[in-house]
């Protein structure tokens, strides 16, 4: 028969982990939260030229305004994630994104709220399009983000 083995102090593991320099990943990634999915379906034009992330309100205001042009080649597809970090002294509640083409319309692929004054929009370019173009340079968008004081 052994003897029981000793066990280190339980305050030395997360020590060890704070430490190193693959703990913040693991950390981030198991409270992280899975995107929320943006639907692609096909409708008339003045819907598709908007796509609302989060959810708007009357007394939302708008707290910041970016142009966004990725520029890529056009033998290639794409797939990232944006983020938009504002003022901490704000919550962001929605963004309003407004797509210029369609294939940038149809990248929009999902978003989450990481923390009240961070959203992650996911961007996954497809490689076939509906729309028959598939020749584009880059993805174009306008966000347009609304919040209130936190």
């Amino acid at each position: 028969m052994r003897p029981p083995l000793k066990q280190p102090p339980v305050w030395l593991l997360p020590l060890l982990l704070s430490t190193s320099g693959w703990a913040a990943p693991l950390l981030r990634d198991r409270s992280a939260k899975s995107f929320i999915p943006i639907g692609n379906s096909v409708g008339d034009a003045e819907q598709e030229s908007l796509v609302t992330l989060g959810r708007c309100a009357a007394k939302e205001r708008l707290l910041h305004v970016e142009n966004l042009t990725i520029v890529k080649s056009p033998t290639t597809t794409l797939t990232g994630t944006l983020e938009i970090h504002i003022d901490p002294r704000f919550a962001v509640s929605c963004v309003l994104a407004r797509p210029k083409t369609p294939s940038s319309r149809a990248a929009l692929h999902g978003y989450r709220f990481l923390r009240p004054s961070c959203i992650e929009i996911h961007v996954q370019e497809q490689q076939e399009l509906p729309f028959g173009r598939t020749d584009e340079s880059s993805l174009d968008y306008r966000l347009l983000v609304y919040g209130v004081p936190a």
